[in-house]
């Protein structure tokens, strides 16, 4: 379980797939006749320990193999069923069995928090029973899903606990695996020497046990190093031998695996038809099973190679394929490479219209990337904090042992060095917990201001205090569209880049600007940017406060406008819509969190926007009320807005009058 590679692209545009071995999760038991039906609880009273023992591990053998991936409903059912039993004949070994059967059943349907509590069961009842592989297991396991998650910090933390433990024990089943992981997690930081180091000894470890699904993982994941090193041959001959081990096993989900590596080796070759006629060989044994990760990963194989033939048509039709059901299944990182390769695709074509569409797409995976990652940063930041606040304590009590030790040998010495000797350990135990706090304290640091990065800091204040953040409804504030003009248009001269990063310019201004007004930005979309006066705090001088940032965001858009015509290069106006009005804001989103304002004021700010003068503030009748004895206005006529029926229109002409 839990055995994935995420190695970095192994060409540019192309997506490594991820390992389907499953080598990660080893369960430790004696293989047993299973049982024809699971009804534990019929055990008689007075049953020997041995005999106990026997059905229990028969009970765990039946669930792991027959259950455990391939119907993990009825595996969490039945392990349960064999924890009750396993509680009433106190076999502690069998508890903590149980409780890394379910941990692994929650993982494969994606409840992770849940998967971790069950682990961390099983690892208390394994070190208050000193059972040393059930600890390693609990840990290798829950090593393997913060590595999933993205929790490096811990899952280095868990892992090298779990191969400490296991070459303490001399173990030779579970030690491969968490060697493995361990070189999953070094391929994923590009750190190949160690990783080459861990799977080689994982490699070994199995192949002296006879473990070939073990094998067979290694060699698919040091073929993808080699060939992120450019030594193609030596990856083919890795991908083939694994290939043969597992159609050895039957296992096709392997050799599909095994198959799409080598078709990635023959695309980046340029031997267009052997990487075709390999992803098509992956992409069949992956529908049947239906396996939808790798048959998503698979389309985009073969999407990626038409567009390396020039055959745009076909490479259109499987990246489109591919990209679907990337959403459908949440595979962000797949989901923005495929829009950034339909992006090319299409202005290619000469099609601005679907490539905009595409590029925006791409943009909004890779805020939720980005979202992702600032949360994941924190979780590391937060873990961190308390790592360090433990080891303090320890090194504290190592000191003070130490101190105790010292005062006992001196208790025949003279009293001037027994007070010495009490006064140093004092001001060590005292040194370290300053240090400690000191250390702790900057760390908070660190994640409160990540934490404010993602929400407004009264908000963030709010959630960290209770845990939760209240949803407001506001009498009135003001909100602030801005969008640019035939940006659309003008999208199909830019590279993805430069395009990317002249909104970043622009948008990075605009933060600075609303915020130095008091007002929140709430998100943008697109080329568009979204701000709101008057909240999460409430002030008296929102419409104001909004009109003002407007001005100096006109301003900065008409400067860089002049800045780039001078260069001959194209430059985009902005339109600018103000409304004012009632709304409710709060946080969506229970991992990644959202603040987001909703009602009728923010739809008509949009219209007010969409239907005003480009270069100009363009303000609703409500707004225009609230400041026009603060700014020069005009009147700008009405306009009909769909759904909304006529609107009064008035344009700011300068800033605040004095």
């Amino acid at each position: 379980m839990f055995r994935r590679s995420f190695l970095p692209s192994i060409l540019q545009g192309l997506r490594s797939a991820s390992s389907d071995s499953g080598k990660g999760l080893v369960l430790v038991s004696i293989c047993l006749p299973a049982l024809v039906n699971p009804v534990l609880s019929q055990d008689p009273t007075g049953s020997n320990r041995a005999q106990a023992v026997e059905r229990a591990l028969a009970m765990n053998d039946r669930i792991r193999d027959q259950y455990l991936y391939q119907q993990p409903d009825s595996a969490i059912l039945l392990a349960r069923e064999l924890l009750s039993y396993a509680t009433d004949q106190q076999l502690e070994e069998m508890q903590a069995k149980a409780y890394n059967l379910i941990g692994v059943a929650l993982y494969q349907q994606g409840h992770f928090a849940e998967a971790i509590g069950n682990h961390e069961e099983a690892l208390a009842i394994s070190r208050r029973a000193r059972l040393l592989l059930q600890e390693a297991t609990a840990l290798n396991n829950m090593g393997s899903i913060f590595q999933d998650q993205g929790d490096l910090v811990r899952a280095l933390d868990c892992l090298s606990s779990s191969a400490a433990l296991l070459e303490k024990a001399d173990d030779q089943k579970i030690y491969p695996a968490v060697l493995a992981n361990l070189g999953i997690i070094y391929s994923g930081t590009r750190d190949y020497p160690r990783a080459i180091e861990h799977f080689t000894r994982s490699l070994e470890a199995d192949r002296a046990v006879g473990n070939d699904v073990g094998v067979a993982s290694s060699l698919n994941d040091l073929g993808l190093i080699w060939l992120e090193q450019g030594d193609g041959q030596k990856a083919l001959s890795m991908f083939e031998e694994a290939r043969q081990i597992h159609e050895r096993n039957q296992s096709d989900k392997g050799t599909a695996h095994s198959i799409n590596n080598a078709g990635l080796v023959y695309l980046r070759q340029g031997d267009f038809a052997r990487a075709l006629s390999h992803f098509r060989m992956a992409l069949s044994l992956r529908k049947k099973i239906d396996y939808r990760q790798g048959v998503a990963n698979t389309l985009a194989d073969i999407g990626r190679t038409f567009r390396s033939m020039e055959r745009a048509d076909s490479a259109m039709h499987y990246l489109h394929a591919a990209h679907d059901l990337a959403m459908n299944t949440g595979l962000i990182s797949l989901a923005g490479e495929t829009s950034l390769a339909l992006y090319q695709v299409y202005k290619y074509q000469g099609n601005p219209g679907k490539a905009l569409e595409m590029l925006e797409i791409h943009r909004q995976t890779q805020d939720s990337l980005s979202q992702q990652n600032i949360e994941e940063k924190l979780a590391q930041l937060k873990f961190q904090a308390e790592f360090d606040r433990r080891e303090a304590l320890f090194e504290a009590a190592v000191a003070r042992q130490k101190l105790e030790a010292e005062l006992a040998a001196s208790k025949r010495s003279q009293q001037l060095r027994l007070s010495l000797a009490i006064l140093a350990g004092l001001l060590l135990i005292t040194g370290i917990l300053i240090l400690q706090r000191n250390r702790i304290a900057l760390e908070k640091k660190k994640s409160d201001a990540l934490l404010c990065n993602i929400l407004p800091e009264q908000t963030a204040a709010e959630l960290k205090a209770t845990g939760t953040a209240e949803t407001k409804r506001y009498a009135q504030a003001t909100v602030l569209f801005a969008d640019f003009k035939d940006f659309t248009r003008h999208t199909p001269q830019f590279s993805p880049n430069a395009l990317v990063a002249r909104l970043n310019d622009y948008f990075s201004a605009f933060d600075e600007i609303v915020g130095r007004h008091g007002v929140e930005k709430i998100k943008t979309i697109g080329d568009a940017y979204m701000a709101a006066g008057g909240l999460p705090q409430e002030r008296s001088s929102h419409a104001r406060d909004a009109v003002a940032a407007a001005c100096e965001m006109l301003d900065y858009v008409q400067k860089k406008k002049a800045e780039f015509e001078a260069r001959n290069e194209i430059a985009f106006e902005l339109r600018i819509g103000i409304h004012t009005g009632p709304l409710i804001a709060g946080i969506v989103g229970t991992r990644k969190f959202q603040y987001d304002i909703w009602g009728e004021t923010v739809n008509i700010a949009s219209r007010v926007q969409s239907h005003g003068t480009s270069g100009k503030i363009n303000l609703s009748e409500s707004t225009y009320g609230l400041v026009k004895n603060d700014f020069k206005c005009s009147y700008a006529g009405e306009t009909e807005a769909k759904g909304l029926g006529k609107i009064h229109l008035y344009h700011v002409e300068r800033e605040a009058m004095s």
